[in-house]
């Protein structure tokens, strides 16, 4: 494989080279991980995905997360692509349409 450079700035050049060095691993190492784990931004996630995001939402942010918080999650997606959606907020979770 051939070796390529690419240009960052110094802030980011720390950055990573710190997390690298956490993991053990060099630059080029870390960002080989990344692209070989990182999915495509319209990639689906698997079940096992999913599931782990939920987890992670009910673990540190909002411990009763369930399937109607995924739903409202969603229609407020739809309804933001739609341009049916102008502002969030009302409600306790998602917010409300006036």
């Amino acid at each position: 494989m051939a070796d390529h450079t690419i240009t960052v700035d110094s802030v980011t050049y720390s950055r990573l080279a710190a997390l690298a060095a956490h993991r053990g691993r060099t630059i080029a190492e870390l960002l080989t991980d990344f692209v070989r784990s990182a999915k495509p931004n319209n990639a689906r996630l698997t079940p096992e995905e999913l599931e782990a995001q939920r987890e992670y939402i009910r673990e540190h942010l909002v411990p009763d997360y369930g399937p109607a918080d995924t739903e409202a999650g969603e229609r407020m997606l739809r309804d933001l692509i739609a341009g049916r959606l102008t502002h969030i907020g009302g409600g306790p979770r998602f917010g409300s349409q006036p």
